[in-house]
């Protein structure tokens, strides 16, 4: 498949697909050389995480991005859900007529997920749960 000169859209097509492949050559090598250097940094930052069932390397580095600096902060799975943006508030207006009693507690309330919270650390959260099964 050599170009040849590009006096016809064929020749064109030919030399246009050969840079791109070569570009794609290059990009593969530098992102395995990315991944290796990812792998060795998160196994290093979190050994017990990357170990647990359905947890690779990618999903570990979102969840130790997730938890930032600072991972004592995060001292329940409430805690966790709360910054990804998935722990359960109340939706309801309070009004009496959702439950056939007044709630004097929140037992009775819909709930809802919050809208605010880091939507990637959402989103490994489910993968993690979803490959663990």
């Amino acid at each position: 498949m050599r170009p040849g000169p590009l006096t016809s859209p064929t020749a064109a097509t030919k030399t246009t697909l050969r840079t791109l492949a070569r570009r794609w050559q290059q990009l593969q090598a530098e992102l395995d050389q990315l991944d290796t250097q990812l792998q060795a940094l998160v196994t290093s930052a979190a050994p017990t995480l990357v170990a647990l069932p359905g947890v690779g390397v990618e999903t570990a580095g979102q969840l130790l991005v997730t938890a930032g600096d600072n991972p004592e902060r995060l001292g329940s799975e409430a805690a966790f859900a709360h910054l990804c943006g998935t722990a359960p508030i109340p939706a309801s207006s309070g009004s009496p007529g959702r439950c056939s009693w007044w709630p004097s507690d929140s037992s009775c309330w819909a709930r809802r997920s919050e809208r605010q919270g880091k939507r990637r650390g959402e989103l490994e959260r489910g993968t993690v749960a979803s490959e663990a099964d």
